[in-house]
């Protein structure tokens, strides 16, 4: 994978062209922010197997958090946002 440093007057055309042939990893300040995957190297089944594989590490981590006893009630959500 290819990294990228990008900056503020970068033109979008130039991070394309890096991906045209590869998937890049995109910085800024040289700390990783951001991917950009080539569809030459993606299916659309790819892809969606790897939003679903995603979302599960999501909903695991989350388990596992609720579970050690990390998590807000809705009273404490309320109080933070002043709702």
């Amino acid at each position: 994978m290819k990294t990228v440093e990008v900056t503020a007057d970068m033109p979008l055309s130039d991070v394309a062209d890096a991906v045209s042939t590869e998937s890049i990893l995109l910085t800024r300040d040289h700390e990783p922010f951001a991917a950009v995957v080539s569809l030459h190297e993606l299916t659309s089944d790819t892809l969606r197997l790897k939003v679903v594989q995603d979302f599960r590490e999501v909903v695991e981590r989350a388990r596992a958090e609720y579970r050690a006893g990390k998590y807000s009630t809705l009273e404490e959500v309320k109080r933070e946002f002043g709702l």
